[in-house]
């Protein structure tokens, strides 16, 4: 579990574990539940003696892997973008490549996939060249300007965290220059070819410093661990990476690792972790175990669920019940100009949530269905 202070009381987060047996060498780390859960999806795997190695440096080659196998369609990112309460997709008109951020580049989604790259230091017998094929034509990766790809070279954090960033098609954000010198105390160590990516990514949440959140050592090098989190964190895996680890955790008044996917309803909001459905409570804790294959608001202190394929009702507790003669379900119906209870579920837009970090959680811009955006958090607002 982690324990994080919300709203001046600590909240248990039961984190979510995959159902595969742990690396021998992650027992006691703190990213075993995110290796955990990409493991038993099938994202990452180990070594043959089943160590995982977490403190070990990841290459250019190796992150190139990682990220084909966590993202292996290229619209991956359009199935994150539609808004869990069914409202319409972002607008992804926008692309470029970006020369500032060295070996790494992106496209428009509205233009045809570049063709692969051929590396003057990556032969055709290289073992990683398929995969650096693969993610230059995903174009996670351009090479240098000599041609080149240094398949070997440990990736800095700086870079790794951009590229990331730059799939996730996160936009930039609006300040760059004032989000990194909130949120790090060495951001003079951040390069400025690559400061825009990284402001943009610490709103996107992809900023995981441990065991210093407000360290971001930019131009260490990327651990396996270290990119496990990113992963899960650009996945939107809940509860798997430590929030205080996180950076620019002042944005909500619950997180987006809570996993919360619906508006508050009876003091109860649905929530996703490790692909089930369960219910959080008004500060971030899970009231109720994600066990469900479907989940819907609670109404009269009762919400329709599936598990194992069999609908049932449950109250307020979990506890499956009958429901009374004529009992209607809540319907997934939002009014967006009433934020329930006190808390308003927010997608994720740079613009948007770092306009609410600079004036504070009392008070909520409109509602913009146009910036629906792949993590969702909730601010709480003024009754």
């Amino acid at each position: 579990m982690i324990q994080k202070v919300v709203g001046g009381t600590i909240a248990l987060w039961a984190m979510a574990m995959g159902s595969a047996i742990a690396f021998q060498d992650t027992s006691n780390h703190w990213a075993r539940p995110c290796i955990d859960q990409l493991r038993a999806a099938g994202q990452i795997s180990g070594y043959p003696d089943n160590t995982f190695r977490p403190q070990v440096p990841v290459t250019r080659t190796e992150y190139a892997v990682f990220l084909l196998n966590a993202f292996p369609r290229e619209d991956h990112w359009l199935q994150a973008a539609t808004a869990p309460l069914g409202g319409p997709q972002r607008d992804f008109s926008y692309g470029y490549e970006d020369p500032r951020l060295p070996g790494t580049a992106r496209h428009s989604p509205h233009h045809p996939t570049p063709e692969p790259i051929r590396f003057v230091d990556v032969p055709t017998h290289y073992w990683g060249y398929a995969a650096i094929q693969r993610a230059s034509g995903r174009r996670f990766f351009v090479g240098y300007p000599d041609g080149t790809f240094r398949p070997q070279q440990a990736i800095p954090r700086i870079q790794a965290i951009a590229v990331l960033a730059q799939e996730m098609r996160y936009g930039e954000a609006e300040h760059p220059e004032a989000v990194l010198t909130r949120y790090f105390d060495d951001a003079a160590e951040i390069p400025a070819y690559a400061r825009p990516a990284i402001a943009t990514a610490t709103l996107g949440r992809l900023a995981v410093n441990p065991p210093q959140v407000r360290r971001l050592r930019p131009n260490h090098t990327t651990t396996r661990a270290e990119v496990a989190a990113l992963l899960c964190q650009a996945l939107g895996l809940a509860r798997t990476v430590p929030l205080d680890y996180i950076a620019a955790g002042d944005q909500f008044a619950i997180p987006p690792e809570a996993g919360g996917r619906r508006p508050f309803a009876e003091g109860l909001a649905v929530a996703a972790v490790n692909g089930r459905y369960g219910y959080i409570n008004t500060q971030g804790a899970l009231a109720i175990p994600a066990d469900y294959d479907q989940a819907s608001d609670f109404k009269a202190g009762i919400a329709a669920v599936t598990r194992q394929g069999q609908p049932q009702f449950i109250d307020r507790t979990g506890t499956a019940v009958q429901p009374p003669p004529g009992y209607i379900p809540a319907t997934s119906a939002v009014t967006l100009n009433h934020p329930p209870e006190g808390l308003w579920l927010r997608p994720f837009h740079t613009r948007t949530i770092e306009y609410i970090s600079g004036i504070g959680l009392g008070q909520v811009p409109v509602y913009d269905t146009a910036t629906v955006g792949g993590i969702w958090g909730y601010v709480r607002v003024e009754p």
